[in-house]
């Protein structure tokens, strides 16, 4: 009788053990997930991560504006809206038959045949989203323009390069990035992401 009690509490005890590895195991994956939940926001919000993003995307809009310029042998203008964070494209050569601009990915439903508009806001990319600061001819110089115009060389029609600035996060974690456009070659060249504000943030602060 005392063996079978014996074998009873063992097995009690066996089982136990199971059944807290069983629970140990639960409250490991609910800890994993947990962290899974609060750490992969953290992944689509990196603030570099973010201003590359959407500097590639200015960087294509430029390119795409310099080779139609090329190809059609006429003029092509980015103008920058900053106020509603947003930048359109519009044919401005003679030749009103290339007003009709080719379709764009990120073009707003409510834009022309003739309008091309890149609203940073309805970018498909997640919190915090990139701001436009605006342009500037020359880095650092701080003197805004407010369009960029390619000629049908591909260069643009001031002297000076014209540099995009754009900023995400605020305060101490605010970062910029520029993409710069060279006034012979119009080819746009992305900077580094940096903490330290442009001259022309500085300027509208």
């Amino acid at each position: 009788m005392m063996h079978q009690n014996a074998n009873s509490r063992r097995r009690l005890t066996r089982s136990d053990r199971q059944g807290f590895s069983l629970i140990e195991m639960l409250i490991t994956v609910l800890v994993f997930a947990i962290l899974a939940a609060a750490v992969l926001p953290l992944f689509g919000t990196h603030i570099p991560t973010q201003l590359t993003s959407v500097a590639q995307i200015v960087a294509a809009d430029l390119d795409d504006a310099r080779a139609l310029a090329i190809a059609n042998g006429s003029n092509y203008r980015l103008t920058v809206d900053v106020t509603n964070n947003q930048y359109w494209l519009a044919h401005v050569g003679s030749n009103t038959l290339l007003n009709v601009l080719p379709p764009s990915s990120f073009k707003l439903s409510s834009d022309t045949s003739n309008r091309r508009t890149t609203a940073l806001n309805e970018l498909p990319i997640s919190t915090p989203k990139v701001r436009l600061v605006g342009a500037e001819a020359t880095a650092g110089s701080g003197s805004a323009v407010t369009n960029i115009e390619f000629n049908s060389l591909g260069g643009t029609i001031i002297p000076q390069d014209t540099v995009f600035w754009l900023a995400c996060g605020s305060g101490t974690a605010g970062r910029y990035i520029s993409v710069q456009v060279s006034a012979i070659t119009g080819l746009a060249e992305i900077g580094d992401v940096q903490a330290v504000v442009p001259a022309l943030a500085a300027a509208g602060s």
